[in-house]
């Protein structure tokens, strides 16, 4: 995970790259950078280069950790 930012164009890979901040207690990782091969779930969704995800993590007490995930995708896709 990087800490200094997000490459600016960064070259597609499967897992992106990540930078995570800290907002308070919660950690925010915020991922890009990944390659349109695969599919986004079982389901079927296809994935866009376009993805970016945003994770926090806060702990909520000795045991419990909260995890938020949200996937945003730029632009729409109609097929390959």
């Amino acid at each position: 995970m990087f800490s200094l930012g997000l490459p600016k164009d960064p070259n597609p890979t499967w897992r992106g790259y990540s930078v995570g901040h800290w907002e308070g207690e919660t950690l925010v990782v915020e991922k890009l950078g990944f390659h349109d091969v695969g599919w986004l779930d079982r389901v079927g969704h296809p994935r866009s280069e376009s993805l970016r995800v945003t994770e926090r993590f806060r702990r909520i007490d000795f045991g419990h950790m909260q995890f938020r995930s949200h996937l945003t995708i730029l632009r729409h896709w109609f097929g390959r």
